[in-house]
């Protein structure tokens, strides 16, 4: 039998606005409409990855600086090197530990789910609508 933890961030859809977590964990809430290339602007040398598709493939991919930012989804800006590269479940656990233990205050739920089986450790993060 292995440990089991679950991790989910929560946005409030109704509000507009969606959360964008960098590589250091710090994060921010931005309003929507807002297109993929404002945010992109501000953060040079960045792509914005959604979350869900980052856990379904774990792999940074990028989404076109034409696309607009969905409210309630959760994105994070990773170098643009990284693109198609994995991601390392332990690193994004930690990033995402950073970014919602100092945001208790805001509408953001967190839990984790962390499967070990045969020595592979598996993380899931859920946007909550």
């Amino acid at each position: 039998m292995g440990n089991y933890t679950s991790c989910c961030i929560y946005v409030h859809s109704r509000s507009h606005k969606t959360k964008i977590i960098d590589s250091n964990g710090h994060q921010r809430v931005v309003n929507v409409p807002i297109k993929a290339a404002e945010v992109m602007i501000e953060e040079p040398r960045h792509v914005i990855c959604p979350v869900d598709e980052l856990l379904r493939t774990h792999r940074v991919s990028s989404i076109k600086a034409d696309d607009e930012l969905q409210a309630g989804k959760v994105y994070m800006l990773f170098r643009v090197v990284r693109v198609n590269g994995k991601v390392k479940e332990e690193e994004l656990a930690t990033i995402i530990n950073k970014a919602t233990c100092c945001d208790q205050k805001k509408r953001s739920l967190l839990r984790w789910r962390r499967k070990s089986t045969s020595g592979e450790a598996k993380i899931h993060i859920c946007s909550i609508h």
